[in-house]
């Protein structure tokens, strides 16, 4: 009897769990396609590529809007993650530069998105205004650390970082570029690093 009773208690618990990881192969698969395709690719392909159903893809993200701010959502979310990681492992200086390098692979889809959505702060979900303002604090625990570290300008700011990073991925789209987003990066870092004279 006992068994009997905690059987849909298991079953319940199962479905979450399969619940959970359809979603995530969705998300995976949706940013997988935008990478390689652009924002345009249907959900049906999308659907196809995670194995999943349609009803699915349905279930978990009614249109296109709420999955665009699904891989929102995921890619800031795994940016945090990171900042954490790289903060606590390695020197100021080396963290961020890494950190704005992992900007520049994440922030072409990131724009994209946030364009089609027409997206500000204010008109995100709650979720993923709380989200945004995590990625600013990870962010700037990152400069702050290489200020301290003396290593990057006093002067510098979050906001700096990332409207300069917005200008690469703009530059990006242009066809007759010749220069790396990893290279202006680079070159982004060295100018807002400090200088010493010998």
């Amino acid at each position: 009897m006992k068994n009997d009773l905690n059987q849909p208690t298991s079953i319940g618990r199962a479905r979450r769990t399969d619940s959970i990881r359809n979603r995530q192969r969705v998300l995976n698969a949706a940013i997988a396609l935008f990478n390689r395709k652009g924002i345009t690719v249907p959900l049906e392909e999308i659907a196809s590529e995670a194995q999943v159903g349609i009803g699915t893809v349905y279930r978990n993200f009614p249109n296109k809007r709420a999955l665009f701010e699904a891989v929102i959502q995921e890619t800031m979310t795994e940016l945090i993650r990171s900042a954490k990681t790289l903060a606590a492992q390695q020197d100021p200086g080396t963290a961020l530069l890494d950190f704005m390098l992992l900007m520049g692979r994440s922030a072409k889809l990131k724009h994209s998105l946030i364009q089609a959505l027409s997206l500000t702060e204010n008109s995100a979900s709650a979720a993923l205004q709380q989200t945004l303002q995590a990625f600013n604090m990870g962010f700037g625990q990152l400069v702050v650390n290489g200020q301290k570290a003396g290593t990057v300008r006093s002067d510098v700011t979050v906001a700096d970082i990332r409207a300069l990073l917005a200008g690469c991925i703009l530059a990006e789209g242009n066809q007759h570029a010749t220069t790396t987003t990893e290279k202006r990066i680079r070159i982004i870092y060295t100018g807002i690093c400090v200088h010493r004279s010998n």
